[in-house]
């Protein structure tokens, strides 16, 4: 792999430029700081167009037990008093909860109802209001909105898995199925549901809640595309290049080409040509970058990435019976 100052010393010496001393040095010029901004926004910009195999991660984490509290709740009043703690809540942050009774029925709580703040150590506010009153109610309380990686740009489709009952998670669902599932008579189904629900990291929600027993521990896997497209000297992934010893993990080719025509676009030169010998460059390292898999047309071995095979196929033929007859 090669440094940033490497790099942009190689698309200098095409363009029939002085070599540069720093890039983000203290002592760097105008020219060498346009070129260093320039190159990060290079591999930001691959960083965006391709899944590189070498920005996937992987995330997993477990569903979090439900537990019990007490305290006292008043028809008409979001507020939740006289609770037996409220300590549960301060790591993760209130609004990660939901909370129902704890006999499963809908006696004090509304269905859907989670935490809205921690006031104190004996009180917080849900987002509902309670619908009858009650001094020392058993209220259920568990995790359903978990913190996505501080680095991650976006997911990669289709990888959302609950492991521990080997079976896919259903989502990103939309808000209108959330919003019919929550608020619906019909509340569930036989696989949990998630979307993306709010700005920052603790966004990630799931529905239903595991209050269930037996539901917890689960382990869910999904993967991503981090932001952290380079490293620093000590091997640590990061997300913007600030030192001259940075080292981008994208072929040095691609961005040697790319930081030509963004240092000749922005100096109003002819670019153009410049940019399609890049964007040809950046596909084909994009196209050879990691193993693809092979698209069979039909399941002669029991794969499931074929064209046609019994995921697709539900007489396991192609044509099946009566195709092309008469309607």
């Amino acid at each position: 792999m090669t440094t940033a100052l490497a790099i942009a010393n190689a698309a200098v010496a095409e363009l029939g430029l002085p070599d540069l001393a720093t890039l983000y040095g203290a002592t760097a010029n105008a020219t060498e700081r346009q070129m260093g901004a320039l190159l990060n926004r290079v591999c930001k910009e691959l960083n965006a167009e391709y899944e590189w195999t070498r920005t996937m991660r992987e995330q997993t984490f477990y569903l979090e037990e439900p537990f019990t509290l007490t305290g006292d709740v008043v028809a008409g009043s979001r507020v939740v008093t006289n609770m037996s703690s409220t300590s549960e809540f301060i790591t993760a942050g209130a609004s990660a909860f939901s909370v129902q009774n704890a006999d499963g029925t809908t006696d004090n709580i509304n269905q859907a109802t989670r935490v809205d703040t921690r006031d104190s150590t004996t009180q917080i506010t849900l987002n509902q209001a309670a619908i009858a009153s009650g001094t020392a109610v058993e209220l259920e309380f568990v995790r359903d909105t978990y913190e996505l990686n501080s680095a991650m740009s976006r997911y990669i489709s289709d990888t959302w898995w609950d492991r521990s009952n080997h079976w896919r998670l259903i989502g990103p669902i939309s808000p209108q199925t959330d919003e019919f599932l929550r608020s619906g008579i019909v509340q569930t189904g036989p696989r949990r549901r998630w979307r993306q629900l709010g700005n920052g990291t603790s966004t990630w929600q799931i529905w239903p809640p595991p209050f269930t027993s037996g539901q917890t521990p689960a382990l869910l896997a999904f993967e991503f595309i981090t932001l952290a497209w380079a490293t620093d000297l000590s091997g640590t992934a990061i997300e913007t290049m600030t030192a001259d010893t940075d080292v981008p993990v994208f072929p040095e080719h691609v961005l040697v080409l790319g930081l030509k025509a963004a240092f000749w676009r922005v100096k109003g030169f002819d670019w153009q040509p410049m940019y399609a010998d890049y964007v040809e460059a950046a596909r084909r390292a994009a196209s050879q970058d990691g193993s693809k898999a092979t698209l069979q047309i039909g399941d002669t071995r029991g794969r499931i990435d074929g064209l046609l095979n019994t995921f697709n196929v539900p007489d396991g033929n192609f044509p099946g019976p009566g195709f092309g007859g008469t309607p």
